[in-house]
């Protein structure tokens, strides 16, 4: 974008009234190639030259600086105004940042909470004791108990995939394990097909296991886990990251140092 009409006749102008210095500087450059330093009194007058010249270049920044410095007031002025007016925006953006935060972990917690209430669910399917006694009485009774415990679940959770398999999967351990106890005197076409059936059972829960619904993907928020530090007591922070030296310290927890003393290593989440 050019410049304001006002802002380019200013600096033009101001070039304008620096340009007498250009031969200044250029008569003084002439001078220093013809100088030879041959004897103290030629030494003395190149003294002198590097004075003037030097006295030269101050002089020159120090004018610049009488016609930049309001300029860059006025940068100054634009940069706060900047950050004023989007104080509410970056407000925003943290208000926003920490519900989005909240949501994410209101939803793992209650995904925690469904997978802990399916665990204690499935585990009333453990056949494991009444199979190793090896008696068909107590087989047959584990067998109705855990069908009444199924049947008294509600319709929800019978249908869930993951009760559905334990149970179907609980219920065929014990069915054989009682073919095995009772040497049932069936042909081996008899036997094919009781065991075909009870896996067709389990084939048909597994299937529904992979087929029930997954988890609803959200929206990528760009949240992430980020690990930090804050040195709670310099005198105690080791050597190795004296002053205490806050690059130092973070390219060790970068290496996966997690205990230094005298430093509160934490994570949080943030954009």
């Amino acid at each position: 974008m050019s410049l304001d009409k006002n802002l380019q006749n200013y600096a033009d102008s101001t070039v304008e009234l620096m340009s007498p210095i250009k031969k200044e500087s250029a008569d003084m450059k002439a001078e220093a190639e013809a100088l030879v330093v041959i004897d103290a009194s030629s030494l003395k007058a190149a003294v002198d030259l590097r004075k003037k010249v030097v006295r030269h270049l101050n002089t020159t920044e120090d004018r610049r600086m009488e016609y930049t410095r309001p300029l860059q007031d006025v940068t100054k002025q634009l940069i706060a105004g900047q950050r004023d007016v989007l104080e509410p925006a970056e407000e925003a953006k943290s208000i926003v940042g920490k519900k989005i935060m909240d949501f994410e972990a209101e939803q793992e917690r209650l995904a925690a909470l469904e997978r802990e209430r399916i665990r204690q669910i499935t585990e009333q399917f453990d056949v494991s004791g009444v199979i190793y006694a090896k008696k068909i009485t107590m087989i047959e009774q584990r067998g109705k108990e855990i069908k009444d415990f199924y049947g008294k679940l509600p319709e929800v959770d019978q249908e869930n995939a993951t009760v559905k398999l334990e149970f179907t999967q609980a219920i065929n351990r014990l069915l054989e394990a009682k073919d095995i106890l009772s040497r049932a005197q069936i042909d081996d076409a008899e036997r094919a097909k009781a065991q075909a059936q009870r896996d067709a059972a389990e084939l048909q829960a597994r299937a529904e296991v992979e087929a029930a619904p997954k988890v609803v993907d959200q929206p990528k928020t760009g949240a992430r886990t980020v690990t930090k530090f804050e040195v709670t007591d310099a005198s105690l922070v080791p050597r190795i990251y004296c002053m205490p030296v806050d690059s130092l310290i973070r390219e060790a927890i970068k290496n996966g140092v997690t205990d230094i003393t005298g430093v509160r290593i934490y994570q949080e989440r943030s954009f």
